[in-house]
């Protein structure tokens, strides 16, 4: 893969140019979040698509798939337009991806509100693509301390360290030190 980093031009500068890890800040870290969010996509494909189903075609599918198991997980069922207004898709493309997943027996409504359907989930199948996709974000996150830390290494005395000059979404004031520990 980072030979296909190293091969991409950049548009803005001028022809034959061309971009390398280093000039992209985390460009490894990056390049692990990619390969996991591709590695899951493919896995959920394979669990849950249908075998003559593209891969590519239908990631926007599961997107809306993913909006129905957020809401029936959380006790919040999603309906048509609440779907549509938290992936900003327009409804009749919501409509579209909802009766490809009724299709594929992976979701089902109820009145207005989808749901999705344990079985599936709760499926052989289903349970071996929720373990594989686990161990991928966990080997995910130990190469990220691991580039992190060499990154960190790398840095000049007393720079900071890219997590203590970051601030997350919910707290724009607090330093990463003080940030509330999870109770995970």
């Amino acid at each position: 893969m980072a030979k296909h980093v190293d091969s991409l031009r950049n548009p803005s500068q001028g022809r034959g140019e061309r971009l390398t890890p280093h000039k992209i800040k985390a460009a490894r870290q990056r390049l692990v979040m990619i390969r996991l969010m591709v590695d899951i996509m493919r896995n959920l494909h394979d669990a849950y698509a249908p075998i003559n189903e593209p891969f590519g075609t239908r990631l926007e599918t599961f997107f809306v798939g993913f909006c129905v198991a957020l809401g029936d997980i959380e006790g919040k069922p999603f309906s048509v337009s609440k779907i549509a207004a938290y992936l900003h898709m327009p409804r009749t493309t919501v409509k579209r991806r909802l009766k490809q997943l009724e299709s594929w027996d992976i979701v089902y409504h109820h009145s207005r509100l989808y749901h999705v359907r344990d079985t599936m989930l709760n499926s052989l199948i289903g349970m071996r693509s929720y373990l594989q996709i686990r161990r991928m974000i966990s080997k995910a996150g130990e190469e990220l301390i691991v580039l992190d830390r060499a990154d960190e290494e790398g840095l000049r005395p007393g720079a900071p360290h890219l997590s203590q000059i970051i601030t997350r979404p919910d707290s724009t004031s607090l330093p990463a030190q003080q940030w509330p520990r999870s109770r995970n």
